[in-house]
């Protein structure tokens, strides 16, 4: 067994220097058995080391260590050291997955399809939705695990919690459940397989329920509310003033929006029964443009060509009717040439330098005039 899962608290050790290889200006050498313990993926990101003081690069193969520094003599003796905070974040997350996997199983029969301690916590599990009241119950249940103090075990690879299954594990275990200290679960998100809820502990979650703490005495003091009932409904109120602001801008850039789609449409150019829409527009609100052009495509036998200049460059923006019969992206492959585009048979865009947007513009209607006729 490595000496990093026989002394998991160990912090430094000291070395001697064995045979180095120079090469780039660097200095390597292998530690067959030290304290650090190696990347494990979906586990642990590996531990930081310093030798001497100085920080080391190495990397891990097999498990044996190579490390890389400017300078190292062999036979020397140094001090390796661990970032023993990194260490015991890694050895607190590591419980509290096992912990939380426990849970979700044992309280919501959810089965964990995957998940990761290596740089963000999270378990994926085989859910569609879990309630409010449902993830308190499980934080709560986890923080009870951990309050209790139950001793870790371990044996050939598995881990043995009293009221967990035993379960596989991988790299440096703490003795107890009380040294996670506290746990949360920070988020949860709908994923193709199923929900992903990322989790903190230890010191990873008190950063979050300080964070969470100072957030709460702001609203207070920005609110006037000491109650937490107090600022979710002060919340509440500003929310609902927000949402109905927004109903009146909605409204107003609708009103705003129409006017412009009656100007455009009254400039339209009729040829064989199909109306053409071709400008130069400067100075524009794409959310605006959006709508606009939106709002005329959904009209009858219309084609639109805009020209967007934009300091040296240009987009051009072509978008035709549904019972206009051209496939707009067939017409843009044979005119781009090596000029970048995206789209579809309905709506292309094209980036040109500004001093072919013209010429460009030009020919989308010509090619577009043909097709039709």
């Amino acid at each position: 067994m490595a000496l990093y899962l026989r002394e998991p608290y160990r912090k430094s050790m000291k070395i001697t220097v064995p045979d180095t290889v120079k090469s780039k200006g660097f200095d390597y050498f292998l530690l067959e058995d030290s304290i650090v313990a190696p990347p494990m993926e979906g586990y642990y990101a590996g531990d930081k080391i310093t030798i001497d003081g100085e920080a080391v690069d190495y990397t891990a193969e097999g498990g044996r260590i190579q490390c890389k520094m400017p300078e190292a003599k062999s036979g020397e003796e140094a001090e390796l050291a661990i970032d023993w905070p990194r260490r015991l974040q890694s050895m607190q997350n590591n419980i509290a997955r096992i912990l939380f996997a426990g849970a979700l199983e044992k309280l919501l029969h959810a089965k964990v399809l995957s998940g990761s301690t290596e740089e963000v916590c999270y378990l994926v599990v085989d859910a569609e939705d879990i309630g409010f009241m449902s993830l308190e119950k499980i934080e709560n249940y986890v923080n009870h695990l951990i309050e209790s103090n139950l001793p870790i075990q371990e044996e050939k690879g598995e881990v043995t919690i009293p009221s967990v299954d035993k379960v596989y594990s991988v790299g440096p275990l703490l003795k107890n459940t009380g040294e996670v200290a506290l746990f949360a679960i920070q988020k949860i998100e709908k994923e193709e397989e199923g929900l992903k809820l990322t989790f903190v502990c230890g010191k990873s979650a008190l950063d979050d329920y300080r964070n969470h703490r100072y957030l709460t005495k702001n609203l207070s003091m920005y609110l006037k509310e000491n109650t937490t009932q107090g600022i979710w409904q002060a919340v509440k109120k500003l929310q609902g003033k927000i949402d109905e602001q927004k109903k009146k801008i909605d409204s107003l850039e609708e009103t705003i929006g129409l006017e412009q789609v009656q100007e455009f449409m009254a400039k339209r150019r009729t040829v064989e029964g199909v109306g053409y829409i071709y400008t130069t527009l400067e100075n524009i609100n794409f959310k605006s443009f959006k709508y606009l052009s939106n709002a005329i495509q959904k009209k009858s036998k219309t084609v639109q060509i805009y020209g967007i200049p934009n300091g040296n460059e240009a987009q051009i923006h072509v978008l035709r009717s549904a019972d206009v019969p051209v496939d707009l992206k067939e017409i843009m492959d044979h005119l781009k040439g090596d000029l970048e585009g995206s789209g579809n048979m309905y709506h292309v865009q094209v980036n040109v330098p500004r001093t072919q947007m013209s010429p460009i513009m030009e020919s989308f209607l010509i090619a577009i005039q043909k097709k039709i006729l």
